[in-house]
């Protein structure tokens, strides 16, 4: 997925749950609970009270309820980033050393966050908000990448392929050679040609995913460089071409991570 759908796509479903969290939040609870109660057994406190005069102000009072949690940019907040955390959970990735790597990524995404936080209402928070939200593409395009690692170095049958390929290859060839019938031998040779098709294949995937590794480490270091970045145009509460340089150079490298994704797409389905 595009980088700057990745959280519009998650603040779009992000939309229902908020309208469900709403409902099953504890106030609600509370609130309908003693709606049923007080209609049950204490259904006329006032000889012109009508039983369903509770139900009546449960129903305002719930949508009331609704309506501060769906405009509280707060609760609006923590329902997306519960969205994004479940969406991107470490735990799908296997191997420790992509794991980790992701980690780092989302521990600056939320240093970043800190910083968006304690930035003064205005122009400059606006921005600094913008690039949070960039950036939260740019972490989940690192998950996507550290995923497809981890799915390369598990697989079994691409690390049995890697191993046996070479040796079949050379076997082949060999037979090819001593073999004197023609019809065998054209069988050989048509094997030959797929044998090493797939292990050109094997060779294409393997350079692929080098240098997703190498690119990982790189974006790593990218990302902690736009954090220190996102520090100095705080501090110094530049608006102006901090704002706007930190905003190309998050752009150009989750740009050129979606590139990469992509051509790892590519040689995967081959």
């Amino acid at each position: 997925m595009p980088t700057d759908t990745i959280r519009q796509d998650i603040e779009r479903r992000a939309r229902g749950a908020l309208i469900a969290y709403a409902f099953f939040r504890w106030e609600s609870a509370i609130l309908i609970a003693a709606t049923v109660l007080l209609a049950l057994f204490y259904p006329q406190p006032f000889p012109w009270w009508r039983w369903y005069y509770w139900v009546a102000l449960g129903v305002v009072a719930e949508a009331l309820i609704v309506i501060t949690s769906l405009t509280d940019a707060g609760t609006g907040q923590r329902v997306v980033e519960d969205m994004f955390e479940e969406a991107h959970d470490p735990r799908q990735i296997r191997t420790k050393e992509f794991r980790d790597q992701y980690l780092q990524a989302r521990d600056y995404r939320r240093q970043m966050q800190a910083v968006v936080a304690q930035a003064e209402q205005g122009p400059l928070c606006d921005r600094l908000e913008r690039a949070s939200d960039d950036v939260a593409g740019w972490v989940g395009q690192i998950f996507e990448l550290a995923q497809r690692l981890d799915r390369y170095v598990s697989d079994p049958v691409i690390s049995r392929d890697r191993q046996a390929v070479p040796g079949e290859l050379q076997q082949l060839e060999t037979r090819v050679v001593a073999e004197r019938d023609a019809q065998v031998r054209t069988e050989m040779l048509r094997a030959l040609e797929q044998k090493r098709a797939q292990r050109d294949n094997l060779a294409q995937l393997r350079n692929t995913m080098e240098s997703a590794r190498l690119r990982l480490d790189a974006t790593l270091t990218a990302l902690g460089t736009v954090y220190s970045q996102m520090l100095l145009v705080a501090a110094k509460q530049d608006e102006g071409a901090g704002a706007e340089r930190l905003a190309a150079d998050i752009k150009d490298q989750t740009a050129a991570l979606q590139d990469l994704i992509e051509s790892m797409d590519e040689v995967l389905k081959q």
